[in-house]
């Protein structure tokens, strides 16, 4: 209650956290301040937002390669927007391909992991171990992230197998694997 009225204060929490009404903080805050909630877009919409964002740019993209591009790059917007603009301008002719994404777009390590694991699984070793190689050249990346990251997906593999083999069906596979 006692910040000026020319500062602004700003409270961001991680988007699965939510505040205990009850604490006289939270109170507080809701009181005297605002409480904005920005949430992940559906991949209907994103898909929508990324065509249109292209449009804007004088190309075109294939559904298919827009839902390709955030699988790769991910679903927040303020990290999809450079990645659109760095597409647009690189794509030769009127539309943006799976090649250019490919090209220019920054790859979450999360999307390199799994094509890593799908070489691996198309028994291409020195296909798997180019991308190891790059994911490991990655400055920002730890290599313990990496391999967190490499065992959930090979864990998600194996309990896809799992349920093929025990006929559990895709329901458990999609729960499992969440």
């Amino acid at each position: 209650s006692d910040i000026p009225d020319y500062c602004t204060g700003v409270l961001i929490l991680p988007t699965d956290y939510k505040p205990d009404s009850r604490l006289s903080a939270v109170k507080t805050v809701r009181k005297l301040g605002r409480e904005i909630e920005f949430t992940r877009q559906e991949q209907t919409a994103l898909v929508n937002w990324v065509v249109r964002h292209f449009q804007a740019l004088g190309k075109g993209i294939a559904r298919a390669d827009a839902e390709y591009l955030i699988f790769v790059s991910g679903s927040l917007m303020n990290r999809l927007l450079p990645e659109i603009q760095k597409c647009a301008l690189y794509a030769k002719g009127d539309a943006v391909t799976r090649e250019d994404i490919d090209a220019v777009a920054h790859h979450l390590p999360e999307a390199r992991v799994f094509e890593m694991t799908e070489q691996l699984s198309r028994r291409n070793f020195d296909g798997a171990f180019a991308i190891l190689a790059e994911l490991l050249q990655m400055r920002d990346q730890s290599p313990i992230m990496i391999l967190a990251v490499i065992g959930k997906q090979m864990r998600n593999l194996y309990a896809a197998r799992v349920a093929v083999d025990d006929r559990l069906g895709k329901d458990f596979v999609m729960e499992t694997c969440a």
